[in-house]
């Protein structure tokens, strides 16, 4: 490892898949079916550190306990080093969306909104490969 190396936190790798996801025009489309009441990087979350890119970013909608339809996005998997000793610590969420609709189209609409973050984060990951160990 470089010791000048400069690793992602969680809310850069969040932020540059959200605006990327943004961009597609089926983000606007699926936007449509699913009007976002709120979205955000998780505050507790986003200033960690990611050193491995031995996970996965996985999304999915969720209905609410009280009201609408939530979209949740984890990292599954070891982004940082003490996750080889800790396994129950390799899930965390990083991202949630909010609708207060709970039609069928929302529902589906927010499961696209989540899969297009997941793969901009995932492609974004991928791209940067030199900033993790």
């Amino acid at each position: 490892m470089s010791e000048d190396k400069r690793y992602f936190r969680i809310g850069e790798i969040m932020g540059e898949a959200v605006k990327l996801a943004r961009q597609d025009p089926r983000f606007a489309a699926a936007e449509q079916n699913c009007a976002l009441e709120n979205d955000g990087i998780c505050i507790t979350t986003r200033f960690d550190e990611v050193r491995f890119c031995s996970f996965d970013v996985i999304g999915y909608p969720v209905y609410g306990s009280c009201e609408g339809i939530y979209g949740d996005i984890y990292f599954y998997g070891e982004w940082m080093p003490q996750q080889e000793m800790e396994p129950l610590h390799s899930k965390v969420r990083v991202y949630v969306m909010k609708t207060l609709s709970t039609s069928k189209d929302a529902y589906l609409g927010m499961g696209e909104l989540v899969n297009l973050i997941c793969y901009y984060a995932n492609e974004f990951i991928a791209t940067h490969l030199n900033r993790f160990d």
